[in-house]
């Protein structure tokens, strides 16, 4: 064990600059997409009221990002329900476009599994077309599977390829494909790995 701990340990020291650089960018990124909007809008508001909705909806489209991106990449949310699940899904980039089913979450999520989860809505969205869904439901062992819905709808290459080939530190360093490696890392981290099959995606204990 001793040994695993100083290999996974080695490879953050050696990758940490690009990694920590890749977060960033990425953070920064969507934050600065999502505030181009109401910085025209707010210009106009006095003018033109939709101009006023237009700002303060996406202003909570802001707030709700930044929000599921703390709870997946920064951890400690603790277990989640299938409502507070779904409302940290709508900071999900055109979750607007994306139907959500929860319907068979029945109770909480443990901590590991509820951040594993959110990690691999994260990951999931550029795989969904318009229209498609993501389902999420409890697998065994304490686990959780998301299931991909709609025709088209499949798992990032960035994400399969990261789950096959069992991802390091050095794999996170793309801002726009972050979220593949990112949740094979702290899956590997509690214990747990990642599953995919056909539409599946099982996240649970080792």
């Amino acid at each position: 064990m001793a040994g695993k701990d100083f290999c996974v340990q080695t490879d953050i020291e050696g990758g940490v600059a690009d990694f920590a650089t890749a977060v960033a960018t990425r953070i920064c990124h969507d934050v600065a997409g999502l505030l181009s909007a109401p910085t025209g809008t707010l210009e106009l508001a006095d003018e033109d009221p939709e101009a006023a909705v237009l700002a303060t909806e996406t202003a909570a489209a802001l707030v709700a990002r930044v929000q599921l991106l703390r709870a997946a990449w920064g951890g400690g949310a603790g277990p989640l329900d299938a409502a507070a699940i779904a409302a940290l899904a709508q900071g999900l980039p055109g979750f607007e476009r994306l139907r959500l089913d929860v319907a068979e979450l029945d109770g909480e999520l443990g901590e590991v599994a509820a951040r594993l989860a959110l990690c691999l809505l994260l990951a999931a969205v550029p795989g969904v077309p318009r229209g498609g869904g993501i389902r999420l439901a409890h697998a065994p062992h304490g686990g959780v599977c998301l299931t991909l819905l709609g025709i088209g709808a499949t798992w990032p290459e960035a994400l399969a390829r990261c789950v096959a080939a069992q991802a390091n530190w050095h794999d996170a360093t793309a801002p726009r494909t972050l979220a593949a490696p990112l949740v094979c890392l702290l899956a590997a981290q509690a214990g747990w790995r990642i599953k995919l099959n056909g539409p599946d995606a099982i996240a649970a204990p080792r």
